[in-house]
């Protein structure tokens, strides 16, 4: 089943080191893992033993990205042929309650589809990387689910027929603005935007408006992309996740033609985080002050900005970051 193709790719289409060595370990790693019962972290952690050396900038992000996909597309899978060997002639769509499904997901949840005409992408999940989305048998009746509250982080239980549009529609005024939706896939691309705020994100992703009303600081030109703790990332025009090292990055942003040259203030998750690498590299690479959270950064829409593992939780700082040539 690993070697079946998915989004109309397998393995060695997909990640980023072609060769067969590293492809048996990616299949080894998740059906280990799957088998053992691991954590996507601990799976994730494996898998970068085989390619800390070779693979490109992002590398967690990236091999993380892998394994949660395959995963999803091997449990998936699993799950239909177990419909189909025991004729359960329908299934129902199930998305998280959660501020991390995208819209995409969303619209799909609760909805009932034949089981011979599932088609992965379309109406099974995986829908795109890191879906999280399931399926369940269409008669089975939730008496409750588990939904999360997008300002608190916490879990707390709706009715078991309540769709995700439901839920969203049952959020109040905070909640709703505590909200980060994950960009679909197949929308998201790199927009750029004007000077002093320059976006690196897609207008339907609510950190695009959000980043408008953001106050800027005397002396930096705010930089919003998304990324992780050793690179940046975004989704292009085709749904395709790209990651760029520092050094790679640096060079966009030079030739973007709106940065100005002058120091940054980095509105991306972790990037001054214990361990996080981004922010004193790009501090290098262009030989400017950086100024980066030490954990998530959430902007709201009226552009204030927390820092912390919740929108209320503000328990996080800015730190600064100086070449150490300049």
């Amino acid at each position: 089943m690993l070697s079946e193709p998915w989004h109309g790719h397998n393995y060695s289409e997909r990640v980023w080191i072609h060769n067969n060595r590293f492809i048996q370990a990616v299949g080894q790693t998740i059906e280990d893992g799957i088998i053992s019962g691991h954590s996507v972290s601990r799976m994730t952690d494996k898998l970068i033993d085989y390619v800390k050396d070779t693979a490109p900038g992002g590398i967690r992000t990236s091999a993380e990205t892998l394994v949660r996909s395959e995963t999803a597309h091997f449990m998936n899978q699993g799950q239909k042929m177990a419909y189909e060997e025991i004729g359960i002639k329908q299934y129902r769509f199930v998305a998280a309650l959660s501020e991390l499904t995208c819209d995409r997901c969303g619209s799909l949840d609760g909805s009932v589809f034949d089981t011979d005409k599932a088609v992965e992408d379309e109406n099974f999940p995986p829908i795109h990387p890191r879906c999280r989305c399931v399926t369940i048998m269409a008669d089975v009746n939730l008496t409750s689910r588990i939904a999360r509250d997008p300002l608190t982080g916490e879990n707390y239980k709706v009715d078991g027929n309540m769709t995700f549009d439901e839920w969203k529609n049952s959020l109040s005024d905070e909640q709703k603005n505590a909200l980060k939706y994950v960009a679909n896939a197949e929308k998201r691309g790199i927009i750029k935007a004007e000077p002093l705020s320059i976006r690196f994100v897609n207008s339907s992703d609510s950190l695009y408006n959000n980043s408008k009303m953001i106050k800027p600081i005397k002396g930096f030109e705010d930089v919003v992309i998304h990324g992780d703790k050793t690179g940046f990332a975004y989704f292009d025009k085709s749904g395709k996740e790209l990651y760029y090292t520092v050094r790679e990055f640096a060079e966009i942003l030079k030739s973007s033609g709106l940065y100005q040259g002058g120091n940054i203030r980095l509105i991306y998750c972790e990037t001054g985080a214990d361990g996080a690498t981004t922010a004193m590299s790009l501090a290098e690479q262009l030989n400017v002050k950086v100024i980066a959270p030490s954990n998530v950064v959430w902007v709201m829409p009226d552009g204030t900005m927390t820092i912390g593992d919740t929108p209320n939780s503000n328990n996080g700082e800015w730190r600064v970051f100086e070449p150490k040539r300049k």
